[in-house]
């Protein structure tokens, strides 16, 4: 995305309102495949484009928080630059922030906001290593774990979910919601409904919760919000900027 394709696009967002509690969120780019990172290819290269975009939404509507996914190729130590990671779903691989981070006008308004995937969802070598699961903490250590003590930027897994569908899938959430408490990380559980790819957290009436989702997200800290608290946030001055 460039130039005033770019700015169209924002400020087409910025005509409405995402609410998170009275902060507002702007996530760019599902999981951008081939993408590179801070590489030398300005065509691919997703790191400037955050950057460049996060910087415009800031301009606009300096309430908003920027979150920013990883990239899907990167130049990394003991790799050639652009090749491939392995084991990396889209969207996860943060590892070029070691060299180059995400600068913005309002660096307190910056999210690194990787994404994960279970085994059902993209099969990769360290879910069928003899290791599993207890190589995954390593592994999303080293992909995306590292930022918030590198930089001091806030991380938040922006999706972590699974159909829950065998003992693989249900390991590999069990780990991932142990690292989350772990490491008093954020995250967005995905999804709501039942989707075919996901699961959701609700059966297909839409109207009643699946109990072995529920428990498997039991350990992580909850706060009760109230939908009477989050409308009394919504003013016009908080939820839109024009």
């Amino acid at each position: 995305m460039r130039g005033g394709a770019a700015r169209a696009t924002v400020d087409g967002f910025l005509a409405y309102h995402f609410a998170l509690g009275v902060e507002k969120i702007l996530l760019f780019f599902e999981e951008p495949h081939g993408a590179t990172w801070a590489a030398g290819d300005a065509a691919t290269d997703w790191h400037a484009a955050a950057q460049r975009i996060g910087d415009h939404v800031l301009g606009r509507c300096p309430r908003w928080l920027v979150m920013v996914q990883g990239a899907r190729v990167a130049s990394w130590a003991g790799t050639a630059s652009g090749q491939e990671a392995p084991d990396l779903t889209p969207g996860e691989n943060l590892m070029g922030v070691h060299k180059h981070r995400i600068k913005l006008s309002d660096g307190s308004k910056l999210v690194y906001a990787p994404h994960v995937a279970p085994p059902s969802e993209h099969m990769l070598p360290a879910f069928q290593s003899e290791a599993f699961p207890a190589n995954l903490p390593a592994l999303w250590g080293r992909n995306f774990g590292f930022v918030t003590q590198l930089t001091g930027a806030a991380l938040v897994v922006g999706r972590v979910g699974g159909l829950l569908a065998d003992q693989l899938d249900a390991a590999w959430q069990r780990a991932i919601v142990q690292w989350l408490v772990d490491k008093q990380a954020g995250f967005f559980y995905d999804g709501l409904n039942a989707n075919p790819s996901l699961g959701g957290l609700l059966h297909k009436d839409w109207g009643s919760l699946r109990a072995e989702k529920v428990k498997l997200l039991e350990p992580l800290p909850v706060t009760p919000v109230s939908y009477t608290h989050l409308r009394a946030h919504e003013t016009r001055g908080n939820l839109v900027c024009r």
